[in-house]
């Protein structure tokens, strides 16, 4: 429920539709036509917590090893384009795959205009092509770091969420006690969204709805 909206329904898609083309006419540059998004299609936000974020971009990091890896293992991608793509976003080592896209992205969004015809960034390019990733695109409209553009569209072509990572936080998680941190987290995060479903609830016209217990309910019926 948006505002009174349930967009699930034909008639709340409308109201909401017609209200979203209200605003983007007052504030096209803010608001743009094109980017509507009906509410209950939109992906699950992922938590600003500082904490949190960190651990999910332990969850990105893992995952892109792990599918690189998978590319490798069913052949789609040969194991001297992966070593170098490794190489070159930083992924020295088994001991240290994380990958750092940030001189990628530079190279990609014309910043960095030396290196386009650099040997091992064609490589990368042709190993980011093969795992879907060559088709993200930036936005020089937005203040968005170009960084933060790329692990948005990354989270949406891996379907990266919150339940992801709760369901693989064993496999990128080794320690045990840093597992014990981050389930204690997460169950923070999961009285969080209890909370955030338990908003009121608004009629059709802008009046918060009280919720009545049945026992209640029940009693002011006999009466």
């Amino acid at each position: 429920m948006i505002y009174g909206m349930d967009t699930t329904t034909e008639e709340g898609r409308a109201a909401y539709k017609a209200e979203y083309d209200y605003i983007s006419e007052m504030a096209p540059q803010i608001v743009r036509k094109e980017d509507m998004t009906y509410p209950h299609e939109m992906p699950l936000s992922i938590s600003n917590e500082p904490h949190f974020r960190r651990c999910f971009q332990h969850y990105r990091n893992w995952s892109f090893s792990a599918a690189l890896a998978g590319a490798v293992e069913n052949g789609s991608i040969a194991d001297e384009d992966a070593n170098t793509a490794m190489k070159f976003l930083g992924m020295k080592s088994n001991d240290r795959r994380v990958p750092s896209f940030e001189v990628y992205v530079l190279i990609k969004t014309g910043k960095i205009t030396c290196l386009e015809s650099d040997a091992d960034y064609q490589t990368t390019m042709k190993v980011m092509e093969e795992m879907g990733l060559g088709q993200i695109t930036f936005d020089d409209k937005t203040a968005e770091p170009k960084i933060e553009q790329f692990w948005k569209s990354y989270d949406e072509i891996f379907d990266m969420t919150e339940e992801g990572m709760h369901e693989s936080m064993d496999l990128f998680i080794t320690d045990p006690n840093n597992l014990k941190a981050v389930e204690a987290l997460m169950n923070l995060r999961s009285m969080e969204l209890e909370s955030e479903d338990a908003a009121p609830e608004i009629d059709e016209e802008g009046n918060v709805v009280e919720k009545v217990a049945e026992e209640d309910a029940a009693a002011a019926k006999l009466e």
